[in-house]
């Protein structure tokens, strides 16, 4: 198969890589992604940080902790939180609405965690902080995310001395 450059010009699709398969070129094709990217300097460091669980009482409010470190003038970056079923907590999404909040509303901090209020059985699981970023000197976006954090939600004591308690693994 070839491809057109210039409607007089055309060059076949193997003309780059001659040696290699068009299969080969094909695998290759993340690799050259990359390689492009680290010349035009996309290769920022920028790191979400996010703990692996956070323990709360039932019908407390939480504090689902994001940082962002970045070795590079940033623009603000667009925040996302996600639930495990990619519900959106952050903007907030008809399920979270009037019970989540910017811990900084600050857009330029780089605290981006959020705060769950009354938080409910239903809201065990996952949660995933994400961000659209803009390097200063590149201008060149893209998305990175954190690891996701474990809620771990567990009930009030009750009168007898027992209480519950819910893990979800």
């Amino acid at each position: 198969t070839k491809f057109r450059l210039k409607k007089e010009m055309v060059i076949p699709r193997n003309y780059f890589l001659p040696a290699l398969s068009l299969e080969a070129q094909e695998r290759m094709v993340p690799l050259l992604i990359y390689c492009v990217s680290v010349t035009l300097g996309v290769s920022t460091l920028i790191t979400v940080h996010q703990p692996p669980f956070v323990i709360t009482v039932l019908g407390n409010d939480v504090i689902m902790p994001c940082h962002i470190s970045s070795d590079d003038t940033l623009s603000p970056p667009v925040l996302y939180w996600e639930y495990p079923d990619r519900t959106k907590l952050w903007p907030p999404s008809e399920k979270f609405k009037q019970r989540v909040d910017r811990v900084d509303e600050n857009k330029q901090s780089l605290n981006k965690s959020i705060i769950l209020k009354n938080v409910q059985w239903v809201d065990s699981g996952n949660y995933l902080c994400k961000l659209s970023v803009l390097t200063a000197e590149t201008k060149i976006p893209y998305r990175t995310k954190g690891n996701e954090t474990r809620l771990i939600i567990y009930g009030k004591k009750k009168k007898n001395g027992c209480c519950m308690v819910v893990v979800f693994f």
